[in-house]
Order: C-alpha cells, then sequence, then structure tokens
C-alpha cells in the first residue's frame, strides 16, 4: 500500500513539473513570437531614424540601417522555423 501512495506522489509530482515546463516554454514561445510579428515596425523606425542621421551627417549611423534590415530577415527567418 505504502508504494502505491509513494508512487502516485511521484506521479503527481511529476505532472505538476511537466505542466509548469511546458507552461513556461509556451509562455516564451509567445513572447518571442510577439516580438517577431512587431518587429517590422522596429526595424523599420530604427532604419528611417538612421538613415536620417546618416542624411544629417552622422556618418556612423549608416550601418544601423543594412543592420536592421538583416535583424528582420533572421527574425522572420526563425519566425518560419517556429511555426
Amino acid at each position: 500500500m505504502e508504494k502505491l501512495i509513494e508512487g502516485l506522489k511521484t506521479s503527481i509530482v511529476t505532472g505538476i513539473l511537466e505542466g509548469i515546463k511546458n507552461g513556461l516554454i509556451n509562455f516564451v514561445k509567445w513572447i518571442g513570437i510577439g516580438i517577431i510579428n512587431n518587429s517590422y515596425w522596429i526595424c523599420l523606425l530604427v532604419c528611417i531614424v538612421s538613415l536620417i542621421l546618416y542624411i544629417g551627417g552622422l556618418r556612423k549611423s549608416g550601418k544601423y540601417v543594412t543592420l536592421s534590415i538583416v535583424i528582420y530577415f533572421f527574425l522572420q527567418a526563425i519566425k518560419g522555423v517556429l511555426i
């Protein structure tokens, strides 16, 4: 009888831990997909501001235009893998 109760306790604990793990994984995935879905506007804003600063004479900001396009491309590739 004690082995049955002990086995039941371990299965309950295992179920709770598995549920928490799956919940955390789904939460992180949900946050990641939310960021990736909104990355278009974020990268577009960074690109436009960097381009305006580059035209205004701040030559170091020109690299952020290309970088934001590359980051957007990679985020969309990651989205394709996750979905």
